[in-house]
């Protein structure tokens, strides 16, 4: 995964129902993009096993929407 410039709105539109994989806080996150919100600046990511993560788009250093 290469480091992005900026990750649109548009971009994580796109991508909520789908396989995704951020880096932020250098760590790499992977599952399904399941909720976006523009005004509060977040994803939710959750994986197989039903964990999930909430991350600030800002700190969002690197994305790539997956193959399902």
């Amino acid at each position: 995964m290469e480091p992005i410039e900026e990750v649109t709105h548009e971009m994580l539109k796109k991508a909520v129902g789908h396989p995704i994989e951020v880096v932020a806080f250098g760590i790499c996150y992977r599952g399904k993009l399941t909720q976006f919100d523009p005004k509060l600046g977040t994803i939710r990511i959750v994986d197989e096993k039903k964990n999930y993560a909430v991350l600030e788009i800002e700190r969002i250093e690197g994305f790539t929407k997956l193959d399902e």
